[in-house]
């Protein structure tokens, strides 16, 4: 019986060797693992600072397009009003050119 324990023993301290040389092996992938996370976060915070940018960016370029857009209305309005006003200076010239032509021939039909 006494063999038997130490048999036992002597198994169980192979056994305790190999669980602390698979324990070591696993806090080394621990270790590495936990570098590569940091790393990944890293590269996360990057990207998430990267995008907050590029969001930013979008917005003031919307708020840009919106504001030429504006713009662009406000000149179309500005064109219309000019047109508009071009109509009727040339209406005038026209009443005014045929008032000079009416003013010639009354100045030269008086006897």
């Amino acid at each position: 019986e006494l063999r038997e324990l130490r048999e036992q023993a002597g198994a169980l301290d192979i056994r305790l060797a190999e669980l602390e040389h698979d324990l070591e092996s696993l806090r080394g992938r621990i270790g590495l693992l936990d570098g590569r996370l940091e790393g990944s976060q890293r590269e996360v915070d990057v990207l998430l600072e990267q995008v907050a940018d590029l969001r930013s960016r979008i917005g003031q370029h919307r708020q840009r397009r919106e504001g030429l857009h504006e713009e662009v209305q406000v000149s179309r309005t500005e064109i219309t009003v000019l047109e508009q006003e071009i109509g009727e200076i040339d209406q005038d010239a026209g009443r005014t050119s045929r008032c000079w032509r009416i003013l010639r021939r009354l100045k030269f039909a008086r006897p």
